[in-house]
């Protein structure tokens, strides 16, 4: 009975503690039920702690049976699952302590306005995820599973859309092989593919593309050989859709400027490579010069003269002309119309096409005005003679053609203007005038200063052209010093022949011929005997016995003595003097040693003349003299290449080299004489001239300080160019460019270096596309991709 009442007891004191744990237990409960509302990425973990809590209460209640009748073994084992238990709860502790320290709900990220607290919430995520993801390993690959499983069936955060994708795909050149490879490496590396499908990009570009607005023919073109092989002749066909289509982008995108009332298109025209190009921008945005802002209307190969001009692009002159307001729906389909402001742009050639005018070397070279003057010859007007402050008349589309009718003022007779614009809308080149003026005046002043001084001899030649003077003469020199030598040396080797042949005859050891035909009345005749470059000679007769013999076997070898001999009107042959063989041998040696003297003075005298001529076209265009090798040194760290300088320079170029510290720079290498200090502030006043060659807009009093710098700049070039004479380059600077400014108020807000750029990506272009040997697949493919560069302008997305 004792026994079963310390068992009793036992069994009070274990159910007394399976209470405790109980009451624990709901304790615990409570707090995970507690955690799950604090956090709702602990439900699972408390699911499973009170799952296994349930077991651990299963067990126990089986145990306290099982002890009931086992006693003291299932105390010990009592005792273990109280620890075991103890344990547990001192876990869940941890967790919970450490839960507190885990960050609050981010909350609704749209609520979140302002960026710091949408920063604060994403590195809230940021720490909930390194929590788990500890080492950048498992970070990636958790980022990876995070984009592969959305948590919304629309949400694509990671992937490009079509037009972006089509964007990346245009800027980069990329093929429909190339976007293959992209989309495998990304999908095995990435895990997923971040481009758009290659079906939603061939419809996006079926929109953009606007090739069949144009009309592609295959022209035959003649090879000057009475051959020809077929070429290229593009033109658009609906010159107001192309243009329309352009504005109505613009305009919704928000990238059409002051263009409340009208729009300013400028008509573009060169001729690049072997096709002759014409093209129409859009004055109206910020980059109005970008190559991707010009509309190509019309192709062809050939030159950019009157006649081809004509003959391959007159319909599209037609449109153009025709042009004078472009009406466009905008988002809202409302129906908008803006009147047309014209310009045309381009070099002196195109334009002077254009207007049927006769070009530059005409004596009136402008094609603005009718002002005349001769710029080469005796009569050439020169920079001390100008008055660039006279008066003249300017030309427009009527006194065009007044003077076409009489071929007066430098205009082609029966010629008429292909554009019906008139001449003073008509812009001045600002990349050919600069580059024009320079070249004329600047570049040949700094190349005739380095070549005087790295010439060694006495010339006073002081220009570049009196230089070069002196090089045609010298090459003329030598080749009359060679000639002469040459001819001196030949006289030589038939004195020697003849010698030769004399003595082999006197010993019988040469067969005197009486035949053939050719043979003269000479007792012995010597032309059978000569060798084959000898033979040719000329005739002579004899004023005595009127027969005829070769200069050969009269004993005449030299030039001088033929020439004396034949104005001779008495000339005696040896026969008629009594010559004996051995006085004709005696005279022939005599002859040749004195050739040989003579041969050897001549050699020396073209040595010296091809030496002298070595030397100073080595200076003149192989860049030996010290001078000039600095010279070149400091171009190249301008970033001007050195092997261009006795070339025409790029319009970079130009421009870098008239920057004035490196004006100074190039000054600093020449000698500090008055003529190269006044060359110095002329080319510092045209480099003032050249900032003002921009996009930017003047006003009225802008272009009043304009004025005042053109005007000391044209005082500096009479200064120190006053021999040189006026080209029409700058003749257009002196005379029209501040009437174009105060009119248009800008002077390079369009010029003609878009199309000297488009020049290139054409080109580039074409080598692209040239194994593909159909011409009008060849052309279409050009024309999509030139249209599409355009949509990428005119909608923003273009990233030069």
């Amino acid at each position: 009975m004792e026994e079963l009442e310390v068992e009793k007891m036992s069994k009070l004191s274990i159910e007394d503690r399976f209470i405790k744990s109980e009451n624990a237990l709901s304790k615990l409960r409570e707090e995970f039920n507690y955690l799950l509302f604090t956090n709702s990425d602990l439900k699972t973990e408390n699911k499973l702690i009170n799952d296994e809590l349930e077991e651990v209460k299963k067990i126990q209640s089986l145990n306290s049976l099982k002890m009931i009748q086992t006693s003291g073994e299932e105390l010990k084992k009592c005792r273990i699952l109280e620890k075991e238990v103890n344990q547990l709860k001192k876990e869940v502790d941890a967790e919970k302590s450490v839960n507190i320290e885990k960050v609050k709900p981010m909350g609704i990220y749209s609520v979140l306005h302002s960026s710091y607290k949408q920063m604060k919430g994403v590195q809230s995520v940021l720490n909930y995820m390194k929590k788990g993801a500890t080492n950048t390993t498992d970070f990636n690959h958790l980022m990876r599973n995070v984009v592969k499983h959305p948590p919304y069936p629309d949400c694509t955060p990671f992937t490009l859309s079509a037009k972006e994708t089509f964007v990346l795909r245009s800027t980069l050149h990329l093929s429909d092989g190339d976007m293959k490879k992209m989309k495998k490496f990304y999908q095995n590396h990435l895990g997923f593919d971040p481009l758009a499908s290659r079906n939603a990009i061939t419809d996006l570009r079926k929109e953009i593309d606007k090739s069949d607005n144009y009309e592609i023919q295959i022209v035959p073109k003649e090879t000057g050989k009475k051959d020809s092989y077929d070429s290229v002749q593009i033109t658009i066909k609906d010159l107001h859709k192309g243009i329309s289509e352009r504005i109505k982008d613009l305009y919704d995108n928000g990238l059409l400027l002051d263009s409340d009332d009208d729009l300013t298109l400028c008509l573009l025209g060169d001729k690049g490579s072997e096709e002759t190009k014409i093209c129409v921008s859009i004055e109206n945005v910020a980059n109005p010069n970008s190559p991707h802002n010009l509309l190509l209307i019309a192709l062809y190969e050939g030159q950019d003269n009157e006649k081809e001009l004509r003959n391959h692009a007159l319909d599209v002159f037609s449109l153009w002309n025709d042009l004078s307001e472009i009406c466009f729906s905008d988002k809202n389909g409302i129906l908008i119309s803006k009147k047309i402001k014209k310009k045309v742009i381009g070099d002196l050639k195109i334009i002077s096409s254009y207007l049927g005018h006769q070009g530059q070397a005409s004596l009136c070279a402008c094609h603005l005005c009718e002002l005349a003057w001769s710029n080469h010859g005796s009569k050439a007007m020169t920079l001390e003679m100008v008055d660039f402050t006279a008066p003249f008349i300017l030309r427009t589309l009527e006194s065009y053609a007044r003077d076409a009718k009489t071929g007066r003022n430098g205009v082609i007779k029966g010629s008429s203007p292909l554009l019906n614009v008139q001449p003073v809308d008509f812009a001045i080149p600002t990349i050919h005038v600069l580059m024009g003026i320079f070249e004329k005046y600047f570049q040949s002043h700094i190349n005739a200063q380095l070549n005087i001084m790295d010439r060694k001899d006495d010339s006073d030649s002081v220009t570049l052209k009196q230089q070069k003077k002196d090089l045609t003469n010298l090459i003329k020199r030598e080749s009359e010093a060679k000639d002469h030598a040459d001819s001196l040396n030949l006289a030589k080797e038939k004195a020697h022949s003849a010698a030769t042949a004399y003595k082999l005859i006197q010993e019988k050891k040469l067969r005197l011929l009486k035949s053939p035909s050719l043979l003269c009345k000479s007792q012995i005749c010597l032309i059978i005997h000569m060798p084959k470059k000898q033979k040719a000679d000329d005739w002579i007769t004899c004023s005595k016995c009127q027969n005829y013999f070769h200069f050969l076997c009269s004993s005449i070898f030299t030039a001088e003595m033929k020439a004396s001999a034949a104005r001779q009107k008495d000339w005696e042959c040896n026969e008629c003097k009594n010559k004996t063989p051995t006085d004709l041998f005696r005279f022939s040696m005599m002859q040749y040693s004195s050739l040989e003297v003579e041969v050897q003075v001549a050699y020396d005298n073209y040595r010296a003349i091809y030496e002298e001529r070595m030397q100073l076209e080595n200076i003149l265009y192989r860049s030996t003299g010290e001078n000039r090798q600095k010279m070149e040194q400091l171009l190249t760290k301008m970033g001007c290449d050195a092997k261009t300088w006795y070339q025409s320079y790029c319009g970079n170029q130009v421009r870098i080299i008239l920057r004035p510290e490196n004006v100074n720079q190039i000054f600093s290498i020449l000698p500090n004489t008055e003529t190269n200090r006044k060359a110095k502030m002329a080319m510092i006043g045209l480099s003032e001239i050249m900032s003002f060659s921009n996009n930017q807009y003047y006003t009225d009093q802008d272009i009043d300080i304009i004025e005042d710098i053109l005007q000391r700049f044209l005082f500096n070039m009479k200064s120190a160019f006053p021999r040189e004479t006026l080209i029409p380059k700058l003749h257009l600077l002196a005379f029209h460019l501040i009437p174009y400014m105060r009119r248009h108020h800008s002077w390079g807000r369009t010029s003609e270096q878009g199309i000297e750029h488009m020049h290139v990506h054409y080109n580039n272009l074409k080598r692209l596309f040239f194994p593909i040997k159909q011409l009008t697949l060849r052309a279409t493919l050009i024309l999509q991709e030139l249209t599409i560069k355009n949509w990428l302008f005119d909608t923003g997305v273009w990233i030069e």
